[in-house]
């Protein structure tokens, strides 16, 4: 599995106000850490397992030096019950934005120099952050 999914915003660079939607399935069946090289800055992600691909849709718009990313994902992976100890699945539906800039200040949101943007780990650490504290299957919900 190639950890990049590079989208090629090249076309949506020429003017302000340009866009482009984009349809994703990212097939990460299993141990999140197979995904992961020594070194990746997603650490808190390793024992997440994820139980079927991560689809969503995107929108890339142009600003005058930037790009928004309107994204819509789905995942589903499984979880514990903080309250009986049993394995569930915890399916995320997720809507976020994001700014990708040429700037260097932060790896994970620039326009590559080949006029790409790489989404993954964006994608990975919003499902991160959508994990309850203390996630609760069905029946300890009731």
């Amino acid at each position: 599995m190639d950890r990049k999914l590079n989208i090629p915003v090249a076309d949506v660079l020429q003017e302000a106000g340009n866009f482009i939607e984009e349809s994703i399935c990212i097939k990460m069946s299993g141990e999140a850490r197979d995904f992961f090289a020594e070194g990746d800055q997603i650490d808190s992600c390793e024992d997440l397992k994820f139980l079927r691909p991560i689809i969503g849709q995107i929108k890339f718009v142009s600003t005058n030096n930037d790009i928004i990313g309107y994204f819509k994902i789905e995942s589903e992976i499984e979880q514990i019950c903080s309250r009986c100890g049993i394995d569930f699945p915890l399916k995320n539906l997720l809507s976020f934005n994001q700014v990708f800039t040429f700037d260097n200040s932060e790896e994970n949101l620039q326009i590559n120099k080949n006029k790409t943007i790489n989404i993954f780990p964006v994608v990975i650490q919003e499902i991160i952050l959508a994990i309850p504290i203390k996630p609760l299957c069905k029946k300890c919900k009731e």
